[in-house]
């Protein structure tokens, strides 16, 4: 990561001119826009990052924390919304005085954007979506920067994520009530973590009910694998339920199996893991039923995690968890409630 420092050096200006030229101050310090040209394409040239928190200390804004949020550039990208709506939503109820600032990043590369001397650019950071590499990476790192995993345990940091163990055990629950005598889940490829505690749960629940449960791997999550999955389902006369990790899948599936007329629910019974906006449901017939991931809940509490430590009210790793919901669709049969008679869990 280049420095104001390094720029001056490969361009010949001084110091000061990179700097007033980088904060889009030249015309009025009458610097030409040859100039400023020249400096910005050494600054992306050397890889130059601004330290915001110094700038802010330079400006007459009011000062505010900064939150980094680290998130993946892969399909779960969409779901930042979410969790955005969810975090600022703390921050306004709480008059916390902070911003949020998305730092995007490849899955398995977090170390190439949350560098130590990046992470102290910011008041806190929140890591998102993060791998195996990712995690070990954290695990291992040194900085003075607040952090907060979301979704993934950690031993040195707090978290706030779901159940993900009883989220499969939910999904077995609902379709061996519902009479289901063969239970298949589908997975993907990847396993991660928490998809990995997913499919234990629905494994484990369906064998302490005495039930065979087959497993599915995706090759990628989407609607079009789903649909691709469909045809590996057998139609054999038993009543049958699909356990999808993904929504995407479970879309994919459904729509495949409308297109060839199979009776859903009645011969097939789908239930997906819902992270997505709930009206993404509805653009297919039956409508999904779901074990919806609470993100905006989770982010509210991964802000609130921070203001803990920034309070000092809550300095050590720990893990808090936020009850995940069940919506209903036609993807199942008959008017859902769990075994403890509860609609939402």
């Amino acid at each position: 990561m280049g420095t104001i420092k390094q720029i001056a050096q490969m361009t010949g200006y001084s110091p000061t001119t990179v700097s007033i030229a980088l904060r889009g101050c030249a015309a009025q310090r009458n610097i030409p826009e040859s100039t400023v040209r020249v400096i910005r394409e050494a600054a992306r040239a050397l890889g130059y990052q601004p330290n915001i928190s110094a700038r802010r200390l330079r400006s007459d804004e009011p000062r505010k924390n900064s939150i980094a949020v680290f998130w993946t550039v892969d399909y779960r990208a969409v779901l930042v919304a979410r969790f955005l709506r969810g975090a600022q939503r703390y921050i306004m109820e709480n008059a916390l005085g902070a911003e949020l600032v998305v730092r995007p990043y490849l899955p398995e590369r977090l170390s190439e954007s949350a560098a130590p001397r990046t992470l102290d650019m910011y008041s806190g950071a929140i890591v998102c979506t993060a791998a195996k590499n990712d995690l070990a990476y954290m695990e291992g790192l040194s900085t003075t920067c607040p952090i907060v995993f979301y979704n993934r345990a950690s031993e040195k940091y707090p978290s706030v994520g779901v159940d993900n163990e009883a989220v499969g055990r939910r999904a077995a629950e609902i379709l061996a009530a519902n009479g289901c005598g063969r239970l298949i889940a589908v997975t993907d490829g990847e396993q991660l973590d928490y998809a990995k505690a997913r499919l234990a749960g629905f494994v484990g629940e369906a064998g302490r009910r005495g039930l065979p449960a087959r497993v599915l791997r995706a090759r990628e999550t989407s609607i079009i694998e789903g649909a691709a999955l469909a045809g590996e389902l057998c139609f054999d006369g038993t009543h049958t339920g699909v356990f999808s990790l993904s929504d995407y899948v479970a879309l994919g599936m459904l729509r495949r199996l409308a297109d060839e007329g199979r009776n859903v629910p009645g011969d097939i019974e789908i239930v997906g893991v819902g992270t997505n906006e709930p009206d993404l449901y509805n653009c297919v017939s039956p409508v999904l039923t779901a074990l919806e991931i609470p993100i905006e809940e989770m982010a509210y509490g991964c802000v609130g995690a921070l203001d803990a430590l920034w309070q000092d009210r809550d300095g050590g790793a720990g893990r808090s968890l936020v009850p995940f919901r069940l919506r209903q669709g036609g993807s199942t049969l008959g008017k859902l409630t769990l075994e403890n008679g509860q609609s939402f869990i």
